[in-house]
C-alpha cells in the first residue's frame, strides 16, 4: 500500500473503532430502559402466544422464548463490555 492509502486505512479504523463500542452502548442503554423493558415484556409474551397459535407445545415455546430473551441479553452485554473498557481506557486503567 501505497503511504496515503494506509493513512486513510488508519483513519477509517480509527472511525469504526470508536464507532463499534457507541454503537453497542446506544443498544444497551435501549435494551435496558424502562420502556424497552415494557416493550421487551410485550415482545415475549406475543413471541411465546404465536409459537403456540403455531402449533408448538408449551414446553418448546418456553425454550425458544427463553433463547430469544438470552440472544436479547447478550446484546445487552456486549455493550456494557465495550462500556466498561471505554470508561476504563478514559480513566487510564489497563483493560
Amino acid at each position: 500500500m501505497k503511504g496515503n492509502e494506509a493513512q486513510e486505512v488508519e483513519a477509517m479504523l480509527d472511525v469504526v473503532t470508536k464507532k463499534i463500542p457507541e454503537i453497542f452502548t446506544t443498544l444497551r442503554d435501549v435494551i435496558y430502559s424502562k420502556e424497552a423493558a415494557r416493550g421487551l415484556g410485550q415482545s415475549a409474551a406475543s413471541f411465546f402466544k404465536e409459537l403456540k397459535e403455531g402449533g408448538m407445545n408449551e414446553e418448546q415455546a418456553f425454550e425458544l422464548t427463553r433463547d430469544y430473551l438470552a440472544a436479547l441479553k447478550n446484546i445487552g452485554n456486549m455493550g456494557n463490555m465495550n462500556f466498561q473498557k471505554e470508561k476504563k481506557k478514559d480513566s487510564g486503567e489497563d483493560y
